[in-house]
């Protein structure tokens, strides 16, 4: 197998359309407020992350499906531009996914998801690409295709030695058997309280030998927490002036699993610290721009980390 065909990370996940309006604020319910532009850009969670990563760096390869529209073709066109392989794609019959997208003027949103061909990277589509390709040494995943799909990818890459990180969004198609399977978990702070109360004990316990290997925190703003079963890390923020907060988080663990696929395991704290900080450092600067995939690229990320 040649070296290009070896990826150091696979991302499964979804590929949409963004269908962005920007307001000078949010609507509320049953209300109509007057938009001032509308754009369409590339968006997915599974196709933000895999972009953060690339631009970072890393090797990496796409599991997913596009629809046989005019929106799948430039998903694809995108991904290529940015050196995501996309040799693994699948197309769809029907729509691409799409995005409905308000962004207010102080980068606050709300976001209206249509999975459209997403729902098509199901558990037979993950099990071709297994078969055929060979588990990955790292995947990164996300809940917007079928959680079936995840959950199987994620027992199969665990049971080849390989490591699995999941971002639990949309918290909708949450199921609590995923954190057997997983082991990181990349969540905000409002996630983190959401599935700590689910399952009845703060999440931060799942953090031990034989479950979690790390708990990594969004902190917004604030910062990041990175938990592990020996130690805790928490970084602050970068002061930027906020532009649109669409895709950070996809940033964010695009960039922290891209970091991590480049350094030889097992990861110890400063391992951790370094990937952290570089996700840190990246999510910052993907929010002083609009759009879901303004992921910095590795050098922005360095110069950004050597101004602290």
């Amino acid at each position: 197998m040649s070296a290009r065909s070896a990826p150091a990370l696979v991302v499964l996940g979804s590929l949409n359309m963004d269908l962005v309006a920007q307001a000078e604020r949010l609507p509320a319910a049953g209300e109509t407020v007057a938009g001032r532009t509308l754009l369409t850009l590339p968006g997915g969670k599974g196709a933000n992350q895999a972009l953060a990563a690339a631009r970072d760096g890393v090797h990496v390869v796409l599991w997913g499906h596009v629809g046989d529209d005019a929106f799948g073709a430039t998903l694809r066109a995108q991904l290529l531009a940015e050196a995501v392989d996309t040799s693994a794609l699948g197309q769809a019959a029907g729509p691409s996914g799409v995005a409905l997208i308000v962004v207010a003027d102080d980068g606050h949103n709300q976001i209206t998801v249509v999975p459209g061909a997403n729902a098509a990277t199901d558990l037979a589509y993950v099990q071709r690409c297994l078969a055929q390709r060979g588990a990955p040494p790292v995947m990164l995943a996300q809940l917007e295709v079928p959680v079936d799909a995840v959950l199987d990818a994620f027992a199969r890459v665990r049971a080849a030695g390989g490591v699995t990180l999941l971002n639990p969004s949309p918290l909708n198609a949450w199921r609590d058997d995923l954190l057997a399977h997983t082991d990181v978990l990349i969540v905000n702070q409002h996630e983190a309280a959401w599935l700590g109360e689910g399952l009845g004990y703060p999440l931060t316990d799942a953090v031990r030998p034989g479950g979690l290997q790390a708990l990594v925190i969004s902190l917004g703003g604030d910062g990041l927490r990175v938990v592990l079963p020996d130690t805790e890390l928490r970084l602050g923020g970068h002061t930027v002036a906020v532009v649109d907060t669409v895709g950070a988080g996809d940033c964010l663990a695009g960039v922290l699993a891209a970091r991590l696929a480049q350094t030889l395991r097992p990861w110890g704290s400063d391992a951790w610290r370094a990937a952290a900080c570089a996700a840190n450092a990246a999510a910052a600067l993907s929010v002083t721009r609009v759009g879901a995939q303004t992921a910095p690229t590795r050098a922005e990320t360095e110069a950004c980390l050597a101004r602290r």
